[in-house]
């Protein structure tokens, strides 16, 4: 996984820590496809019974990087579905 996005497991529990503090944890391409991979590596891991996500760096919003290339501003940039939504 890339430095964006940290991985931690202890005690059952998942960390994953979005690590773009100068830019405010904006996720861009990089980012998303990294907490994608911290996810997936969550539910693939039988000891991680609970997942945290968090940002480091000083209280903000969650928003999308405005370099980011996906045009639909949805999730995944893929047009897959989750859970049958589109």
């Amino acid at each position: 996984m890339a430095d964006t996005v940290l991985y931690e497991v202890s005690d059952g529990l998942a960390t994953i820590t979005l690590n773009r503090p100068e830019a405010m944890n904006a996720l861009n391409v990089a980012t998303k496809v990294a907490l994608r991979d911290a996810v997936r590596s969550a539910a693939d891991d039988d000891a991680v019974r609970a997942v945290l996500l968090t940002a480091a760096g000083r209280p903000g919003v969650l928003r999308r990087a405005r370099t980011s290339r996906s045009t639909s501003g949805c999730w995944p940039p893929t047009g897959r579905t989750v859970r049958g939504r589109p």
